[in-house]
């Protein structure tokens, strides 16, 4: 079975509670879990960065109705392609709500991609994308 994977981002319409992300978090575990859909949701000063995977066209259908998603704003694709493997294979959906040594984590890597790619302007969302593509969160 070939795997799709897509990450996007999305400013919150209104401002998420904790009892809304919680409420998100197990209800996109059912929703997910259904389709086989798995992958980490990431919050980071009310923004959302998405990483999906599974089937491509159940991750494309999750993603029609992330559009049509009143709480979501301003949502941008950021990238999409075919993968091997699940990177996040044991989680329906797992949200990380950004910490300080996340951030910590966020400005080495855009530091480091600076370096790289020779732009002083990476932004926190290139950052989180390309942390969400080789960081391995625990189980």
């Amino acid at each position: 079975m070939e795997l799709f994977y897509l990450i996007y981002k999305s400013n919150e319409a209104q401002t998420f509670s904790v009892q809304d992300l919680e409420q998100l978090e197990r209800v996109s575990r059912k929703k997910n879990s259904k389709f086989a859909i798995t992958g980490l949701l990431v919050r980071h000063k009310n923004i959302f960065t998405q990483y999906l995977e599974g089937t491509k066209n159940n991750v494309v259908t999750l993603y029609e109705n992330i559009l049509r998603d009143k709480r979501h704003t301003k949502i941008e694709l950021l990238e999409k392609g075919f993968i091997s493997n699940r990177r996040y294979p044991n989680w329906s959906m797992y949200l990380r709500n950004l910490n300080h040594n996340d951030i910590n984590e966020i400005e080495d890597t855009k530091k480091k991609l600076a370096k790289l790619f020779k732009n002083p302007e990476v932004s926190d969302i290139n950052a989180i994308r390309h942390l969400l593509k080789i960081k391995k969160y625990p189980n």
